[in-house]
């Protein structure tokens, strides 16, 4: 049975401001796995980055207020996300 089947793993990743990014190339180019970047509807701006202000997009999500749409890349086995 060896060889029979092709198993493919993909690191996905989100990052609004880049530094993610950074890291989940790296980690593509050492495993050589596809990268898919998880990219939002609505790009973020800065106002919604502001983790200090309790009424940004971003803390609203972390908190669970805001539901977010998570990627389904069913064409892979086992994806790593960043």
């Amino acid at each position: 049975m060896e060889g029979k089947y092709h198993v493919k793993s993909i690191n996905c990743l989100f990052s609004a401001t880049g530094t993610t990014q950074t890291v989940a190339e790296k980690l593509a180019a050492v495993s050589g796995h596809d990268l898919y970047e998880i990219k939002p509807t609505v790009p973020y701006t800065k106002k919604d980055l502001n983790w200090t202000n309790p009424l940004s997009r971003s803390t609203n999500q972390m908190k669970g207020r805001v539901t977010r749409r998570e990627p389904n890349p069913n064409r892979f086995i086992s994806p790593f996300f960043h």
